[in-house]
């Protein structure tokens, strides 16, 4: 009887209609991507399916970017959102995608391509990836007049590659990458000089910086592609970074990167330890929940801690400076709201970065008052190898322990842990009464203070409050390096048109931020109104004073590090041949 049942389920199987038992099979695709033209790349990019489908769905979320720069050149689909679909009820196999080379930064995505001179250009995988099972989409890369570097190799177009996790940047293009024992660099030729010479010293030094220091080598040299773009018609110095597990692209926006400043210098030091940071955090060992929608402050904590840390014993960054980072970060966090866990603050930098940073700063000072030596590498090494115990994966919960059994402090511990998982209104007291106790010097910020971070940390608000006296509640305006620029609503009475507030009460922003809230507090407890001085006009712009003012946000400014004394006690040196 038994077998009877199983033949009768057999011819069942069998005798199932040829393509409903395709459509069951998990769906994967090779995509071809080829760049060509002599001058302006040409992008395109072919897919071939393993069946026949009437939808693809793709992985990554773009945001509205593939309806912008995909044109779908095979008849009878369309492209809408993250999807490609039949137009006319027919299912298909392969299909043709043209791209434009957009080059926009994305916040909280990676750049979806990246234009070099002498008509290169270098394309993030990513967004060919189609949805489901992770490994499900390999690629061939192909180009006439270029040659395609995959992390840091010239690739053949016969080969096969299936890039890890996320997707890589493949460069097209003649620029052959600088290969090192410790890494691979293609450095666009129109970076300044002294760019190009610090990115050759900087790179491997971190690199083995960190291979020393948290006792694990990278399985593989990782791949940096460094391009410099709008170097003559902007003013600006912005950057992003986008670090993939084997490979890091880093974009310098405006001409204000052309001088060897001390400034420039610092930010591109930190930014370089910053990313390669990644390559072990959330590259090798991945925090729990990294890859759901957001950030984490257990990566990007640990990322921009190392990174001043490493910058500063390098040398690449003053102490001063770096102590002003860690100010700037400390006081993003007390802005952090508090009615929420740090943990699940995965939108809010102030909490991803500035928390994070805080509660690293804070570990640095509890390992080092344990023991003299011990510090926040030695604490992540012990994180890592746990993690590597585990999946590769860890936790909150792995951070807590390993601080609690290196440092001994479980007040800290327990104060993190509580910061972390729950909502605490006390969060500001606590982290000040913890920096105090682990002998960091503080000062009150007062209203002489000219710090341009903690100038806008305090106009911020300030602003937000006259906006919302005078648009009913309604907020709505854009920070920029010289102050706000207001984006009006119907609401408003006043700040009705796109007014760029370059001063408030006569205090430039973002220099005298603090003096601001301290004069727009005492003139309207006297009844006046505020006066807001707006580029282009020679008068200023008088607005209703809002009918609260919030306290000005709690700031602090970090004048002395514990560790630094102790480290000048004990001739404990801290330069790079002493790591």
């Amino acid at each position: 009887m038994p077998r009877i049942r199983v033949l009768a389920i057999l011819c069942i199987t069998l005798t199932l209609p040829w393509h409903v038992a395709r459509a069951s099979q998990p769906l994967s695709a090779h995509v071809t991507i080829t760049v060509a033209g002599l001058k302006t790349p040409r992008i395109t990019a072919d897919y071939r399916l393993s069946h026949p489908v009437s939808e693809v769905r793709f992985k990554r979320q773009a945001r509205g970017l593939r309806t912008d720069i995909w044109r779908i050149k095979t008849p009878g689909l369309a492209v809408r959102k993250n999807a490609v679909f039949s137009t006319d009820g027919k299912t298909f196999d392969h299909f043709r995608v043209v791209i434009k080379p957009e080059t926009r930064l994305m916040n909280l995505n990676y750049i979806a391509v990246d234009i070099f001179p002498g008509h290169g250009a270098a394309v993030f995988t990513g967004y060919f990836n189609i949805a489901g099972t992770p490994g499900k989409t390999s690629f061939s890369f192909r180009s006439m007049h270029r040659t395609a570097y995959v992390s840091g190799k010239a690739a053949s177009p016969s080969e096969t590659f299936s890039p890890p996790r996320e997707g890589t940047f493949v460069y097209f293009g003649n620029i052959k990458p600088d290969r090192t024992s410790d890494s691979a660099l293609l450095l666009d030729p129109s970076l300044p000089p002294w760019m190009r010479s610090e990115l050759r010293r900087e790179v491997p030094g971190v690199v083995k910086f960190y291979s020393a220091r948290y006792g694990v080598k990278l399985p593989k040299r990782p791949f940096l592609l460094f391009s410099w773009d709008q170097r003559k018609s902007s003013q600006g110095d912005a950057y992003q970074g986008d670090s993939l597990y084997g490979t890091i692209s880093f974009v310098f926006t405006g001409s204000g990167w052309k001088r060897p400043t001390a400034g420039n210098k610092g930010r591109l030091a930190r930014v370089i330890a910053h990313e390669l940071a990644h390559q072990w955090n959330a590259g090798l060992y991945t925090p729990v929940r990294f890859h759901s929608n957001g950030g984490s402050w257990l990566a990007e904590g640990q990322a921009e801690f190392a990174a001043t840390a490493t910058a500063e014993r390098f040398g690449w960054l003053s102490p001063a400076a770096a102590r002003h980072h860690y100010t700037t970060l400390v006081n993003q966090c007390l802005r952090a709201p508090s009615a929420k866990p740090v943990g699940d603050q995965r939108h809010d930098d102030r909490a991803i970065y500035g928390c994070g940073v805080t509660f690293n700063l804070l570990a640095q000072a509890a390992l080092e008052r344990h023991r003299p030596r011990r510090d926040f590498f030695g604490l992540w090494r012990t994180i890592y190898a746990a993690a590597a115990q585990n999946g590769d994966r860890y936790s909150a919960d792995t951070y807590v322990d390993a601080l609690t059994r290196l440092s001994g402090d479980h007040r800290l511990a327990a104060m993190i842990a509580r910061l972390v998982k729950t909502s605490a209104s006390d969060k500001n007291q606590k982290i000040l009464v913890a920096l105090k106790r682990l002998g960091f010097g503080l000062a009150h910020v007062t209203a002489d203070n000219h710090d341009p971070d903690l100038g806008r940390a305090a106009a911020g608000p300030l602003f937000e409050a006259i906006m919302k006296g005078d648009c009913n509640g309604a907020v709505s305006f854009y920070t920029h390096s010289w102050g706000f620029t207001v984006d009006p609503v119907k609401s408003c009475h006043t700040l009705t048109r796109p007014y760029a507030v370059t001063a408030i009460d006569g205090q430039p922003l973002f220099a005298n931020g603090v003096a601001a809230y301290r004069d727009v507090r005492s003139r309207c407890a006297a009844g006046h109104p505020v006066e807001l001085k707006v580029k282009r006009r020679a008068k200023p712009v008088s607005v209703k004073c809002p009918s609260r003012i919030p306290p000005m946000p709690d700031m602090v400014e970090i004048t002395g590090l514990p560790w630094a004394k102790a480290s000048a006690d004990s001739g404990y040196s801290r330069n790079h041949n002493n790591p």
